[in-house]
């Protein structure tokens, strides 16, 4: 029963972890993506919002993509290519 309880604990506290790098590498990504509409829109004279939602969703999909990658083995690259 201990072992258990302490298992969801790590389960939990990875979790938690994963969580808080996702967070910090998706507000990274969207502010330099924001930033990449925002001069595209000044410089077209756009006034739509419609691509920040795109740059929030883009964001997103890669925070988790570099989070996925970030945790399978160095040598994997050299599979896929040979």
């Amino acid at each position: 029963m201990a072992a258990t309880n302490q298992r969801i604990h790590d389960l939990k506290a990875k979790g938690i972890d994963e969580f808080k790098r996702f967070i910090v590498i998706f507000v990274y990504l969207w502010a330099i993506f924001g930033l990449f509409v925002l001069n595209q829109a000044v410089i077209l004279r756009q006034t739509s919002y419609l691509f920040q939602g795109f740059a929030l969703i883009n964001a997103a999909i890669l925070a988790k993509v570099m989070l996925v990658a970030g945790r399978s083995p160095p040598n994997w690259l050299p599979i896929w290519f040979s």
